[in-house]
């Protein structure tokens, strides 16, 4: 199936509690930028993304998107994950089983909270089963004054982010 070229934005019934979903009856490849925050089962079939993710479809909801089985990108072309973070949490991609198609991917990381953006570690994505994915290379686009670095935390099968203060920028002299 195709969503045609511009943004998808797909939202939750509230009368659902969240409980809105998408099946998938066969593998497919999204390229849009999607925006959801609910499911979609895959059964035994995989959801490429190479467009961009954003798991949130309001700000300050440190939503949960669930893929069943998810590639995040493939061999030639990354995927964006428009993620949001708070004073109590961030938003999540949950998974059954997560890989990485290889190519580098982007993250945009907003601060959504109150006050100064926060140095901490969060989560970004988990899988429950299936082997660890082997992370891309990441641009990553933290808020000002800090940078992200993107790790895995394999015994708990989840994908981190340590937003950390960005070493200071200078110039150095050398006098004679």
């Amino acid at each position: 199936f195709a969503f045609g070229t511009g943004p998808v934005r797909l939202i939750a019934d509230p009368g659902n509690a969240g409980e809105d979903a998408i099946e998938l009856l066969a593998s497919c490849t999204i390229t849009n930028a999607f925006s959801w925050d609910s499911r979609i089962y895959t059964a035994s079939y995989a959801l490429t993304m190479t467009g961009s993710i954003a798991p949130s479809n309001s700000f300050g909801s440190n939503a949960v998107f669930y893929v069943e089985d998810l590639i995040c990108g493939s061999a030639s072309a990354g995927c964006t994950l428009n993620w949001d973070y708070y004073n109590t949490g961030a938003d999540r991609v949950d998974t059954a089983t997560l890989a990485f198609g290889g190519a580098p991917g982007v993250i945009n990381a907003t601060w959504r909270g109150t006050g100064d953006p926060v140095t901490n570690n969060y989560v970004l994505m988990t899988y429950a089963s299936g082997p660890d994915p082997v992370l891309p290379t990441w641009t990553i686009n933290a808020p000002r004054k800090l940078r992200g670095r993107v790790w895995l935390d394999s015994p708990a099968k989840r994908v981190m982010m340590t937003m950390e203060t960005a070493p200071a920028k200078g110039t150095v002299v050398l006098m004679r």
